[in-house]
């Protein structure tokens, strides 16, 4: 007698054909792999909250930085600006002696001086 194709095909076990046990072995390999893919998109939202405080940490010491440059800026031209008005004084009062030098380094002084304070006042920083 002739063998065909299915009677050299091993005889079911208990377990259930080889094509359900392969159907089986699949159906567990996609069930991991959701919950493989599941846990990846959980990480990944974890890493990216963690992403996102960083960034917000690193922004709000970037803006105390800038407010400290800032106001050291300020502190700095009103010092500046303070200089400049005792020498206007001090050469105000050599004014009233009569000398005409100290009289046109005076009012060269007071244009310089109004001059720098209209420059601060245009590159004064924003509200901190």
């Amino acid at each position: 007698m002739a063998t065909t194709v299915l009677d050299t095909t091993a005889p079911e076990t208990g377990r259930g054909s080889e094509a359900d046990q392969a159907i089986a072995r699949v159906l567990g390999a996609e069930r991991d792999a959701r919950v493989a893919v599941a846990e990846c998109a959980q990480q990944a939202e974890r890493e990216l909250q963690a992403g996102r405080e960083r960034a917000r940490l690193i922004a709000a010491r970037a803006a105390e930085r800038v407010a400290r440059v800032q106001r050291a800026v300020g502190q700095q031209r009103s010092q500046a600006l303070d200089r400049i008005g005792a020498e206007r004084a001090a050469l105000a009062q050599q004014a009233t002696a009569g000398d005409d030098e100290a009289q046109r380094r005076a009012r060269a002084v007071a244009q310089l001086a109004r001059e720098l304070a209209e420059q601060a006042a245009l590159r004064a920083p924003g509200p901190a």
